[in-house]
């Protein structure tokens, strides 16, 4: 009954990890450099970009995240795909939320609050 399964745990070397604390570091201040820059110039158009700009570096700091302290980089095309299914859900329900939140409710005539 001894049935031997072989997981296939990768040992990620060190240099993966210390790498991937600088490339963290690294976002952490263009983030940080990134919020200030409207500030300093006062453009409408820089304004505008900040908060996008903004998300793209936290969406690639996820995702290095996700890729390296996670174990998904080197795990099955199975967990690929629910890591992915789990990313869309998260985006799905903050899309909902927010867009719920964002809305002006009107009164309905015969409820009370």
């Amino acid at each position: 009954m001894s049935e031997k399964s072989h997981h296939g745990h990768v040992v990620q070397p060190a240099k993966l990890y210390y790498s991937t604390y600088i490339i963290l570091l690294a976002f952490l201040f263009l983030t940080v450099i990134a919020s200030f820059v409207p500030v300093f110039h006062g453009s409408a158009k820089l304004a505008i970009l900040a908060i996008p700009i903004a998300l793209t570096i936290a969406v690639i700091k996820m995702l290095y995240v996700i890729m390296n302290f996670m174990g998904v980089r080197f795990a099955s095309k199975l967990t690929w795909i629910w890591t992915f299914i789990g990313f869309v859900f998260l985006m799905l329900m903050f899309t909902i939320v927010t867009d719920t939140i964002s809305r002006t409710w009107m009164q309905t005539p015969g409820w009370s609050p």
